[in-house]
């Protein structure tokens, strides 16, 4: 292979091609730009490679292109240290080498984890008290992730005495090598669906509540269930309190399904006054997972703002409702994608991300129903994910059927809120390439000499159309006359 011009393709070649500085908005980094660069000259294939970057002929770009040629290498750091992500990388790589069977007891991951890079680091500290109490951290942090895997009962110990937790830590591990650990049906689930441990929990909660008052009035239910419970959406209180209170008028679903997750009314309302800063809002479900090895969200919320516990679990509840509400108005076609963007006040491009986020997830969801073997939440799940992607898949074959319009400009007018021929051609070319400024922040490129060709297509289209109904009609009027 003489030329490659793509990042990500772990092929060797002979020349490389970087043709700009930037990665889609982004600029080129060091670590990208050497690793594209190193696909050049590969050991064992050649002795050495060629690389170019081609740059606009200004003093701007060559000083970043003189950078990324100068640069060195930022040093290697372990992701897997509690004080990066609160233990998240941690409690997965534990539960990951008992998938694996590379360890089957404490002393095992405890022996494992010290072989880390994160253990290494470690010991590079230039003082012996500094090495010391950073070993002594992770070895208090290893033993809130069994924690953690114990009480959330994704792990079990078998054929030996209850390991009093209180005590782990003050003796030492080898004591417990003969404890040896078993995955549960619960932790198998965790592992084969890709959900975080920590968020799994809560999912978890969801489904079995889901399970013993489920509700099938709507698909507002279904929809809460394969929310992100990190999004980026901002409850509107009022109309929520709004919704509710035309729900207890009509004796509707939604004020059941409020009472289902324990949504509590009268802190509903008073949000509807006075809501809860967007800081809040924001952190509410980084708070709420249940494993927080660090403690240090303590300073997340504003220092005049008293929130308790029963509120933050409260509140990110609220935050997965509004987004199941706007994924619900999706799936029953209430409105079109310009509308719901801003009655949920987000760009289309928020509202996308939204609804590929809660796709992904659903399909998490579904193989961690699964492996429990939950199958009537499973084909639920399933019926949701189908639905989200139904609508567009209809969309994209009728702007298919049009001649010169291609996957990736179908997708397009879709995310501009035009679905068919005859929405498209009701516009002219100025018109058209209006909107998609509009729509995308004049971000795109556009050819107006090729829209205007897309338009002209697409009406020969319609006339063809036409044509062939005229001749259906002709010919059936024909046969009814012969008749």
């Amino acid at each position: 292979m003489k030329f490659l011009s793509l990042a990500g393709i772990n092929l060797p070649a002979g020349t490389v091609i970087i043709k700009s500085l930037k990665v889609g908005k982004e600029d080129l980094g060091v670590i990208q730009y050497r690793q594209m660069c190193g696909r050049a000259g590969r050991a064992g294939h050649s002795s050495s490679g060629e690389s170019y970057l081609f740059i606009n002929n200004n003093n701007k770009e060559m000083e970043k292109a003189l950078s990324l040629a100068n640069s060195l290498m930022p040093n290697v750091s372990s992701q897997m240290r509690p004080s990066n992500d609160g233990g998240k990388g941690l409690l997965k790589i534990t539960l990951e080498v008992c998938y694996l069977k590379l360890c089957s007891s404490f002393n095992d991951i405890y022996e494992f984890i010290l072989c880390s890079l994160m253990s290494l680091e470690s010991l590079n500290h230039s003082e012996i008290e500094n090495v010391t109490k950073d070993i002594q951290f992770i070895k208090s942090s290893l033993i809130k992730c069994f924690q953690f895997l114990l009480e959330s009962k994704a792990i079990e110990l078998v054929d030996n005495e209850e390991i009093n937790m209180s005590n782990l830590f003050k003796e030492s591990l080898s004591t417990f090598k003969n404890n040896n650990i078993v995955l549960t049906k619960y932790g198998n689930a965790l592992i084969v669906s890709g959900l975080s441990p920590d968020e799994a929990t809560i999912y978890y909660q969801d489904l079995l509540t889901a399970q013993s008052a489920f509700n099938l009035e709507n698909n507002l239910l279904s929809c809460y269930l394969i929310t992100s419970i990190n999004n980026l959406l901002f409850p509107d209180f009022k109309r929520l309190w709004s919704m509710l209170e035309i729900s207890l008028n009509k004796n509707d679903c939604f004020h059941r399904i409020l009472k289902i997750f324990g949504i509590n009314e009268n802190l509903l309302f008073n949000w509807t006054y006075k809501p809860p800063s967007n800081t809040a809002i924001f952190n509410c479900t980084d708070k709420l997972k249940s494993l927080d090895i660090n403690n240090d969200n303590s300073n997340n919320m504003p220092n005049n703002e008293i929130i308790n516990e029963e509120e933050i679990a409260l509140l990110a509840k609220v935050k997965r409702l509004w987004t199941a509400l706007l994924l619900n108005s999706i799936m029953e076609n209430d409105s079109n994608n310009v509308n719901l963007s801003k009655q949920f006040n987000i760009s289309l491009n928020e509202l996308k991300i939204i609804k590929k986020a809660s796709i992904n997830n659903a399909s998490k969801m579904q193989r961690f129903c699964t492996q429990l073997g939950w199958t009537s939440m499973e084909k639920i799940v399933q019926y949701v994910k189908s639905q989200l992607n139904i609508k567009k898949t209809k969309e994209l074959k009728e702007l298919l059927k049009i001649p010169g319009i291609n996957k990736k400009f179908a997708k397009l007018l879709i995310d501009i809120d035009i679905h068919s021929a005859e929405e498209l051609i009701s516009y002219s070319t100025d018109k058209l390439m209006e909107k998609i400024h509009l729509t995308f922040n004049y971000d795109l490129k556009l050819d107006r000499k090729k829209l205007n060709q897309h338009l002209n297509n697409t009406r020969n289209f319609i006339v063809q159309l036409l044509n062939n109904v005229k001749y259906f009609y002709y010919i059936k009027k024909i046969n009814n006359i012969s008749i």
